[in-house]
């Protein structure tokens, strides 16, 4: 064989590689793209099917800590687990506090369907405590301001 068609068929070779390995990539960014779209198709609809919960507690409330611990334990069962869960967005139980002058409210966050449970969590942690629904809450009033730091390593 000759060098110059050695050198032919080394840069069809290459030519092809490099063809191969871009057709590789779109495959590949095409595939994230979609998967990224099929997780987060319901996103939308699966936040605005949600409940806000005020948790009211007495003030003369003596129960320890552990209460709360073993209710964070028992919803931590919502979290799904197995390969298809990295198809689909897990659900979220978000607890809040907000500190007013007067006074500290409690609130939950959760899918609707998951409210029956989280309700039922509460109670057993807290039987004296009174969890009903609400709209949500704004923590800014209209004359007031906000400021804001940011601190970055």
């Amino acid at each position: 064989m000759a060098p110059s068609d050695l050198t032919g068929v080394l840069v069809n070779a290459l030519l092809i590689a490099i063809v191969a390995g871009v057709v590789a990539g779109l495959f590949v960014v095409l595939g994230q793209l979609l998967f990224v779209f099929f997780r987060n198709r319901n996103r939308e609809g699966r936040s605005l099917d949600s409940v806000l919960l005020e948790v009211a507690v007495p003030r003369n409330n003596e129960i320890k800590i552990d209460a709360a611990e073993q209710m964070f334990a028992s919803l931590y069962s919502v979290k799904k687990g197995g390969f298809r869960t990295r198809f689909d967005i897990q659900d979220v139980v978000s607890f809040e506090l907000v500190a007013k002058p007067e006074e500290i409210r409690f609130y939950v966050w959760c899918p609707r369907r998951l409210q029956d449970l989280v309700e039922k969590q509460i109670h057993g942690a807290y039987p004296d405590a009174q969890v009903t629904p609400t709209q949500e809450y704004n923590l800014f009033s209209e004359e007031g301001k906000v400021a804001y730091a940011s601190f970055q390593l």
